[in-house]
């Protein structure tokens, strides 16, 4: 029996689309931050490095850590930052349609409700405030804070060993057949395949095509 409901964000729950790559974006970000701390027309330079460094170090980084030494600056300017460039980057960002029903049953009818993504807690614990879903997640896995990501199995035992779960009352629900249809298969996870506009598409037959609810909410129950 299914008790335990383990969300991906990104594309699953969440529709965003962010994009530091478009030209012109690093010298839009050097304006906003023409009046803090850093080597004027170098930040381009400076950020690209210091992420290619800690990339070496760990599986995943803290982005908040580069801000940090970029700026020279404590956690809170550091987020401010955070936020500053995160914003400049967003195109869009807004539920799937549903995702508070869907939360709201699952919490109504006894499920405990985790979220384990693969993003900067910088950008993301900021967008689950602003989205209003925060309160519905009895745990908050954001792989920036634990140095590895999905599909290593080290990130999602350590969301079972800390809740004292049993994988066999778990599902994991989620839109990257890598990451996250992978990652549960690795410790034989029950899953839930979504796919929504940002699946890699023709890899995996899905068990949801796009973001519906009400078909979600009954995978979970049967």
């Amino acid at each position: 029996m299914i008790r335990n409901v383990i969300f991906d964000l990104y594309g699953t729950l969440i529709d965003i689309d962010t994009d530091e790559k478009y030209e012109g974006f690093f010298e839009h970000v050097e304006k906003l931050f023409k009046d803090d701390k850093y080597l004027a027309g170098n930040f381009k330079k400076i950020y690209l490095a210091k992420c290619n460094e800690k990339s070496k170090e760990k599986e995943e980084f803290d982005l908040l850590e580069v801000f940090k030494e970029i700026f020279e600056v404590d956690d809170y300017e550091a987020y401010r930052i955070a936020w500053t460039f995160r914003l400049s980057s967003l195109n869009k960002i807004k539920l799937y349609p549903n995702v508070i029903w869907l939360l709201e049953a699952l919490k109504n009818t006894g499920y405990n409700i985790y979220l384990l993504t693969n993003a900067q807690r910088c950008f993301t614990i900021f967008e689950l405030y602003a989205l209003g879903i925060e309160k519905y997640f009895d745990g908050i896995y954001i792989s920036s804070d634990y140095g590895v990501k999905k599909p290593n199995k080290k990130f999602f035992e350590t969301l079972i060993y800390e809740n004292k779960l049993y994988i066999d009352e778990c599902v994991m629900v989620g839109n990257d057949p890598f990451t996250d249809i992978e990652g549960a298969k690795n410790l034989d996870m029950k899953y839930i395949y979504v796919e929504t506009e940002t699946s890699t598409k023709d890899v995996l037959k899905p068990d949801v095509k796009g973001f519906n609810a009400k078909k979600i909410f009954k995978l979970i129950r049967r």
